[in-house]
């Protein structure tokens, strides 16, 4: 149980670094 919950754990980690990341595009292209 607990590797599935780390699995889970590291695609949110993931989600949120790309989200982090086109923030960031977004803020330089302005």
């Amino acid at each position: 149980i607990d590797y599935v919950i780390s699995v889970i754990a590291e695609e949110q980690i993931e989600q949120q670094l790309k989200l982090v990341q086109a923030i960031k595009q977004v803020g330089t292209i302005k």
